[in-house]
C-alpha cells in the first residue's frame, strides 16, 4: 500500500534548494544598492533593488507551480504499478487458499496472510504512493468482503469464532500509512507488530492457561499480551539498531501500549487501532 522513500531528490526540493541561493545573492544585491544609495553612487541604470524584487517574485511563482505539480503527483495513480501490486498481493490470497483445500487449517492459511499481508505494507511506502496504497486499501476491503458474504475464501474466513477482523485488515494498515506518511520507518514498525506480534499473542494466549479476561467478543489471556509485547519490544529494538538510534525505554513502553490496546478488544477489532497506534508511537517515541 506509501514513493516517500525514493532514492533521488524530488524536483520540489531541488527548487527550494535553488530558490534559497537566490534568495540570498538577492539579500546581498538588495544590501549593496541600499550602501550605494547612501553614498550616492547610484547611475541611471535600473535599481538593483527592482531587479531582484521582479527576479524574486517570479522565482517564487516558479517554486510554487512546482510545489503544486508535485503534490498533484503523489494524488496521481501510476496504473502499472497499481496492477502489480494488486496482483501480487492477490497470489497471496490464492496461495493460502491452495494450502486450506490441500490441508492446512483455516487458522493457521489466516495468519499465514496477516502476517505476509502486513509484512508486505512495512514496504510498500517505499515504492508507492498514498492515492495507490489508498486504492488498494478499498480494492481488497471489497475483495474481502465480497468472499465473505458468497462464503468463498474459506482459509481466511472459514474459522469457527466471530470476528470482523479481515474486513479491518486493510483498514488498519491504510490508516497507520496516512498517519505516519514519511515516515517509513514508522509505517514499517507498526505493520510488522500487527503482521508478527498478533498471530504470536494468539498462539500463546491458545496454548497458555492461567490469568485472562473477557472482552467484547471474546477473551484475553496475559500469556498471549505478554508475547505480544514481547514480540513488539524485540522488533522496536531491531529498528532501533537498524537506524542507529536505540531508545531502549521508549521501546519497551511502546510495547506495553500496543499490548494493552490489543489485549482490550475482541472480534478481530484491534486490526484497527494496533498500526494506527503503532505508527504514532513509532514516530513519537521511537524517532522513526
Amino acid at each position: 500500500m506509501v514513493g516517500s522513500g525514493a532514492g533521488s531528490r524530488t524536483p520540489n526540493l531541488v527548487l527550494t534548494d535553488r530558490y534559497t541561493r537566490f534568495r540570498n545573492r538577492a539579500a546581498n544585491s538588495l544590501n549593496a544598492a541600499d550602501t550605494a544609495h547612501e553614498k550616492g553612487q547610484e547611475d541611471e541604470r535600473p535599481s538593483p533593488r527592482v531587479l531582484c524584487n521582479v527576479c524574486y517574485a517570479r522565482l517564487q511563482t516558479v517554486a510554487t507551480r512546482a510545489n503544486r505539480t508535485f503534490e498533484r503527483s503523489q494524488l496521481d495513480v501510476r496504473p502499472i504499478a497499481l496492477v502489480i501490486t494488486a496482483a501480487a498481493q492477490t497470489c497471496l490470497l490464492v496461495a493460502v487458499e491452495i494450502g486450506f483445500r490441500r490441508g492446512l487449517g483455516p487458522e493457521t492459511t489466516r495468519q499465514i496472510a496477516h502476517f505476509v499481508g502486513a509484512a508486505s505494507v512495512a514496504a510498500l511506502p517505499l515504492f508507492l504512493r498514498l492515492s495507490e496504497l489508498i486504492v488498494l486499501a478499498a480494492f481488497f476491503t471489497a475483495i474481502l468482503a465480497w468472499t465473505r458474504a458468497r462464503h468463498l475464501l474459506s482459509s481466511v474466513h472459514g474459522i469457527q469464532r466471530v470476528t470482523v477482523g479481515a474486513l479491518i485488515f486493510p483498514a488498519g494498515l491504510l490508516l497507520a500509512v496516512m498517519l505516519g506518511w514519511n515516515h517509513p520507518g514508522a509505517i514499517a514498525y507498526a505493520a510488522l507488530v500487527l503482521g508478527v506480534a498478533d498471530p504470536a499473542a494468539a498462539l500463546v494466549g491458545k496454548r497458555g492457561d492461567g490469568v485472562s479476561w473477557s472482552v467484547i467478543g471474546g477473551h484475553k489471556t496475559l500469556a498471549g499480551s505478554l508475547a505480544f509485547a514481547a514480540v513488539a519490544v524485540g522488533i522496536g529494538l531491531l529498528m532501533g539498531l537498524g537506524t542507529g538510534d536505540v531508545r531502549i525505554l521508549a521501546v519497551f513502553g511502546a510495547g506495553l501500549v500496543l499490548a494493552l490496546v490489543e489485549g482490550s478488544l475482541g472480534y478481530g477489532l484491534d486490526n484497527l487501532p494496533v498500526p494506527a497506534v503503532g505508527s504514532l508511537l513509532g514516530i513519537s517515541m521511537l524517532g522513526l
